[in-house]
């Protein structure tokens, strides 16, 4: 399975076919732009080295990207854990001195940073996770039914579905000793699983 870096590189070949065939109409330049957001610099990482010509493919982080645009948005990490997007680091608690009183919605600031992210495409959003570890955004994006393109990587991608017993996780393609099924990517909080 390719992993972050390969499937950008992929991605931006299948895009880069369509300019070239006529599919994808191009802008006034005569390419299509394509910014990838990544909630750190270090995402910076996964930005494809080779970049075909027609494509106008550059790097920023979700907090500078506002008021920027581009053609097609993709939004890199939108995993969980510390690093992922919502970010789980706490804040200083010298920080937490200067600001007003905590917002009683859950990861409400990161939540603004992610509408950022989402608002920055004319055309499309596409939002790059890994199975078994999807951000709690990405789950709620596909359960609103918001049509956001949302691509999987790593074995046992079974396609982004929410778990129907928490509504937390995702539906992730396990092996286990009577054969192939789908379990809560929640595991051990939801112990939902499906026979395939």
């Amino acid at each position: 399975m390719a992993g972050p870096r390969q499937w950008a590189t992929l991605a931006a070949g299948e895009l880069s076919a369509g300019v070239a065939s006529g599919l994808v109409p191009v802008g006034a330049s005569g390419r299509v732009s394509v910014k990838v957001l990544g909630r750190y610099h270090f995402d910076r990482d996964l930005v494809p080295g080779r970049r075909p010509t027609n494509l106008d493919v550059s790097f920023a982080t979700a907090h500078a990207s506002k008021g920027l645009e581009a053609d097609y948005v993709v939004v890199v990490n939108m995993i969980t854990g510390s690093y992922g997007f919502p970010s789980n680091i706490a804040d200083d608690p010298v920080l937490c001195l200067a600001m007003p009183a905590p917002e009683i919605f859950p990861h409400a600031e990161e939540r603004r940073l992610l509408y950022v992210a989402l608002t920055r495409a004319r055309r499309e959003v596409v939002l790059l996770t890994t199975a078994g570890r999807i951000s709690p955004f990405v789950v709620e994006l596909i359960d609103g039914g918001y049509g956001t393109k949302v691509q999987l990587l790593g074995a046992g991608s079974a396609g982004a579905e929410v778990c129907p017993e928490c509504g937390k996780g995702t539906m992730v393609r396990r092996k286990g000793r009577w054969g192939t099924f789908l379990a809560c990517s929640a595991f051990p909080a939801c112990r939902h699983t499906q026979r395939l």
